[in-house]
């Protein structure tokens, strides 16, 4: 008896120190966020709240302020606040959850736009680029309800702290992992075109600083994460699954 007891107080310990350290994570993308939105809100202002209203600038405004509320309110608040019930902490964990998994694929959205954009709207991508989101982003959204149903809690009334989960949501960056992967080519393949085309053209800076680079650096991040999913403690699983790059990334090519 004393002996389980000590293994669940070493259990409950080791959860709450991979909390703080996740915590501490979710405070750094908290300031990035901030810090961005700073430095960009006058262009916001200027070039999206005072253009005329369409759909990509709805998805614009949503996933720009998602986070304000999932990792600056919403995460921030069920990782620090102590004595929170059990049915608290299961509602935060899935909305931060389900806001999460909303949030980077209305960001996948705006950056799938540009590549359609580059290719000058091209029919046959008119037709595939959504098909292929489907089939990336349908398993994600199911995929992260068998990992919300998993996440269990010790004593919740400790704090929101999770000890044991499904390690299935490396299944959703690698979903993540694949799409990126195909818009990271079709981005390469119409550099390559403009390149051979116009030299050093405006078209070319355009593609490798808004597509190339910052599909390269979710498909990094999208490996960094499947790898660690399947390394660390399932407790740890989220370290670096905050969407607020992704935000800021599609923020910058809207």
């Amino acid at each position: 008896m004393m002996g389980s007891s000590v293994v669940s107080l070493e259990s409950m310990e080791t959860a709450v120190q991979h909390m703080r350290l996740v915590g501490y994570m979710d405070v750094s993308s908290v300031a990035l966020l901030l810090y961005d939105y700073a430095l960009t809100l006058s262009l916001e202002v200027d070039l999206v709240w005072r253009a005329p209203w369409n759909l990509l600038k709805l998805f614009y405004i949503v996933q720009r302020y998602l986070p304000f509320f999932d990792t600056a309110f919403l995460v921030l608040h069920h990782q620090f606040t102590p004595e929170l019930s059990i049915r608290y902490c299961q509602i935060s964990h899935s909305m931060s959850g389900w806001m999460f998994i909303t949030g980077i694929a209305i960001s996948e959205v705006i950056l799938t736009a540009r590549v359609w954009a580059v290719w000058e709207r091209n029919k046959k991508l008119t037709v595939g680029l959504p098909i292929f989101f489907l089939l990336c982003w349908a398993p994600n959204f199911a995929m992260m309800g068998v990992f919300l149903q998993s996440m269990k809690s010790p004593l919740p009334s400790l704090g929101c702290f999770v000890t044991r989960s499904d390690n299935v949501l490396f299944l959703c960056w690698t979903f993540l992992m694949i799409y990126d992967a195909g818009m990271l080519l079709l981005m390469l393949i119409a550099g390559v075109r403009a390149y051979k085309t116009g030299g050093d053209s405006a078209l070319f800076n355009v593609v490798f600083r808004d597509g190339v680079m910052y599909y390269a650096y979710l498909f990094v991040i999208s490996v960094i994460n499947v790898a660690m999913i399947l390394s660390l403690p399932s407790d740890m699983v989220h370290l670096l699954s905050s969407y607020v790059m992704s935000s800021v990334h599609a923020e910058n090519v809207f």
